[in-house]
């Protein structure tokens, strides 16, 4: 058993990465060589690699970078980005000559440092479009949110990585750690029961 970052779908992201071609990035060298890799093709003129065309279909090709269904560590860049967009607009906000958030002076644009982003960042509150609540406590730390998964083997001798419940620091106390009811546990030495 151990913990693991959230799944979490991202609005838009898979359709765009999954539509992505060469021809929207032409310049890029990471682009052309990530392209090479995935396809086992050349852009360049080559005897011994099949020549790229640019409209190969991302949809076949299996991989951790083309797996997007599983956006773990990408959701907390996501969140973040969000997290920063919402502090912009509150350090930003000004009526009758003050931040409603602060009551300090307005700022205007031109006048943003990033210790006044800083600043905002820990009035955030939101929640994204999946659900994911990201605020910050009073002591400043933000929520500690983890699937609780189990490691389980199959017959084929493949594991299957099963969420078996969650740990979330802002449910009440008491509520934080939740297994989920009619979860199948496997414990070491493939035993469905932990002998004490």
């Amino acid at each position: 058993m151990g913990f693991a970052l959230p799944q979490s779908s991202i609005p838009g992201l898979a359709e765009f990465l999954l539509n992505f071609k060469p021809a929207d990035e032409p310049e890029s060298a990471v682009v052309k060589a990530m392209w090479e890799m995935f396809f086992d093709c050349t852009f360049s003129s080559s005897n011994i690699s099949t020549m790229c065309t640019g409209t190969e279909d991302l949809r076949t090709v299996s991989n951790d970078y083309t797996d997007v269904t599983q956006f773990r560590a990408e959701n907390n860049v996501y969140k973040a980005v969000y997290l920063v967009a919402y502090a912009f607009h509150a350090l930003l906000q000004c009526k009758n000559g003050s931040n409603p958030t602060t009551g300090k002076p307005c700022v205007n644009k031109n006048e943003v440092e990033p210790k006044l982003v800083l600043e905002h960042i820990k009035y955030v509150n939101f929640t994204t479009e999946n659900g994911a609540k990201v605020f910050f406590d009073e002591n400043g730390d933000s929520v500690a949110q983890y699937e609780l998964v189990n490691w389980q083997m199959k017959e084929d001798g493949s594991v299957d990585i099963v969420n078996i419940g969650q740990y979330d620091t802002a449910f009440p106390e008491g509520e934080k750690f939740k297994l989920k009811k009619n979860t199948e546990i496997v414990w070491g030495g493939n035993k469905n029961k932990w002998d004490i």
